[in-house]
């Protein structure tokens, strides 16, 4: 996997294809509803004022507290081959709505089923997982925290987390769990776009949840962008700390295109022969 580049791009370096969709993010309290009208969506607030958003345009959803969706708007949503990442006023992801239109092309959706079929899945992903993680720790943190003894997540967090309270006074892994829903519905997009079908994003018991895999790991970007700052930043609001998280847009995508393409290449390099 190719390192990004050093300093994390701003949204409006990003390429054009991610200029030309754009996530949207709905907080409840000051809508109405979100209905649709011809091929945009049409968000309501109580102020009376409307917002229409093209579909077309949309790259994906984000949900924060009980938005009013119209049924016909969930699914025009789906129809589109969008999906939506909802999370309550605490920032705990409650749930997902994704589509199930068939995509261009599903080979690795059925290489994924192929070695699960052998048996061989599970430990595929959690090997990748692993080594994947360990760079990460490496290439995104250690630069900033110096020689790490200790290479485990936890430890490596806590370090992190310690050198930007230090410089900023922000509370980064508080930060973290309003991002995670963001980062996890960025990885969805992602996976959706390299032919992973809704089956390998759906948690339960009897498939791994890819998109989950991928956010865990974007994570470290995140810590990466913390470990950068030099002041303060207002992130007291969600509003806040969304607009600061679309600054890295650019950025962020390109790490997680570039953890899905990696991942896609580890499965399709796995032998398809039973243990």
């Amino acid at each position: 996997m190719n390192r990004p580049a050093s300093d994390p791009p701003p949204a409006r370096q990003a390429s054009g294809r991610t200029r030309l969709r754009k996530p949207l993010y709905l907080q409840a309290g000051s809508l109405l509803r979100v209905d649709v009208e011809g091929p945009a969506l049409r968000v309501e607030y109580l102020s009376g004022s409307r917002q229409y958003f093209p579909l077309p345009r949309i790259s994906r959803i984000m949900a924060r507290g009980p938005v009013p969706f119209m049924p016909q708007a969930l699914l025009a949503i789906v129809q589109h081959g969008l999906g939506i990442v909802f999370s309550d006023t605490h920032d705990e992801t409650l749930g997902y709505l994704l589509s199930a239109r068939p995509l261009p092309d599903d080979t690795l959706s059925q290489r994924l089923q192929d070695l699960q079929s052998l048996g061989l899945l599970g430990d595929t992903l959690e090997n990748w997982r692993l080594s994947r993680l360990r760079m990460l720790i490496l290439q995104e943190a250690g630069p900033y925290l110096g020689w790490l003894r200790d290479l485990r997540a936890r430890t490596a967090r806590s370090a992190a987390a310690g050198r930007i309270y230090k410089r900023t006074g922000l509370r980064w892994q508080k930060m973290m769990r309003t991002w995670r829903p963001m980062l996890r519905a960025l990885a969805q997009e992602h996976l959706s776009r390299a032919g992973v079908t809704v089956a390998w994003m759906d948690p339960r018991p009897d498939k791994p949840d890819l998109a989950e895999l991928i956010a865990g790991l974007l994570e470290w970007g995140v810590w990466r962008i913390g470990l950068r700052l030099r002041r303060p930043e207002p992130l007291d609001k969600w509003r806040q700390q969304v607009a600061f998280l679309e600054r890295y847009q650019g950025y962020l995508e390109t790490l997680c295109w570039q953890l899905v393409d990696d991942l896609a290449r580890h499965v399709y390099g796995t032998p398809l022969h039973a243990p």
